[in-house]
């Protein structure tokens, strides 16, 4: 769907959102009054085929993504509102060729409630650095690409205050259907639009004692610049996660099955072209947890015992062996 992004700047600066502010910090938030408890949802954990990392360092119900000034950081959130041109960028090593299916993006609206306000998302991936000769690959400024959007199950909140329910942070969906990729390292970035009153904003990486230093951009509407915490002035990092699996000797076109849902909480849906001889599931450290002979097409597993995380399903089909992630809830 094509989006008009100066019809839509001309509807958001009516009703009053400013296009010039680069971050949501402490010295310009504004205190927004809620009578809404917090609402618990499982919150996306981490992708299958990669992590860029936590956007929340507290779990809990609900969870929190905490703003820690003691460490002298100042910054909820940094503007990727689409509606003034501001996108925000981070940049993914993929070491082998992976098959993506879908990435998670990270966004909030203050004041908006549990109830998800973002309206849209648009996405590229680049080649290289966008401010330093990269070229888009994939997707374009104007497209909305979100499948999905809900509530995380966490807030973005002061390290002095963790009732504070005003920031809560959605995750937006994308799907990417057919998107492989070779080794290099590629540039993820994004913009998203919103019907709030504030944003949307963009939470940055959070590890509790730690600031997070990454090398993520911000576009504001003209140029791209290092995203800083104005409080600290250090460069942060975007949270996003990747759906997907590697393609090794072995492609995914050449033994053709398919594991759903994932992430999941209780049962994982192995369905292939020929007879499944045998299915392993193996924890990151290398366990085995759960083996199975199907002998069909067909085979569902009960991984609801398991504790979440992520696991290694690796298959046997037509007597090749193929191995892919899925996250447990």
């Amino acid at each position: 769907m094509k989006r008009n992004l100066f019809s839509i700047a001309a509807l958001l600066f009516a009703a009053g959102i400013s296009f010039g502010q680069v971050a949501e910090t402490t010295s310009n938030a504004e205190p927004v009054s809620s009578t809404e408890g917090p609402v618990v949802v499982d919150g996306v954990m981490g992708g299958t085929l990669y992590s860029n990392g936590p956007y929340y360092n507290i779990e809990g119900t609900p969870n929190i993504s905490e703003l820690q000034t003691a460490l002298g950081l100042s910054t909820y959130g940094f503007n990727i509102n689409d509606g003034s041109l501001f996108r925000c960028a981070d940049d993914w090593e993929v070491t082998q060729p992976v098959s993506v299916e879908r990435f998670y993006m990270y966004s909030y609206q203050t004041g908006s409630g549990p109830v998800s306000t973002i309206s849209y998302v648009t996405m590229r991936i680049w080649d290289g650095a966008p401010n330093a000769g990269g070229t888009v690959i994939w997707g374009d400024e104007f497209d909305d690409v979100m499948s999905n959007t809900e509530f995380s199950g966490a807030y973005r909140v002061l390290d002095t205050d963790h009732s504070n329910v005003d920031r809560p942070i959605m995750v937006q969906t994308i799907e990417t259907p057919g998107l492989t990729l070779d080794p290099g390292t590629y540039w993820i970035d994004f913009s998203v639009g919103g019907s709030g009153s504030s944003g949307p904003w963009a939470p940055p990486v959070v590890i509790t004692g730690d600031m997070a230093i990454g090398n993520a951009l911000q576009f504001n509407g003209s140029e791209w610049a290092d995203m800083i915490d104005s409080g600290a002035g250090a460069q942060q990092a975007l949270p996003f996660d990747v759906d997907g699996s590697t393609m090794g000797v072995q492609d995914l076109t050449s033994v053709e099955y398919s594991i759903y849902p994932n992430p999941t909480s209780k049962f994982l849906n192995v369905n292939a072209k020929n007879s499944i001889e045998k299915i392993t599931v193996y924890s990151l450290t290398g366990q085995e947890v759960m083996k199975l002979a199907p002998n069909g097409k067909n085979a569902a597993l009960d991984v609801s015992s398991l504790a979440k995380g992520t696991y290694v399903l690796q298959t046997v089909i037509n007597g090749k062996t193929q191995t892919t992630k899925f996250v447990k809830r």
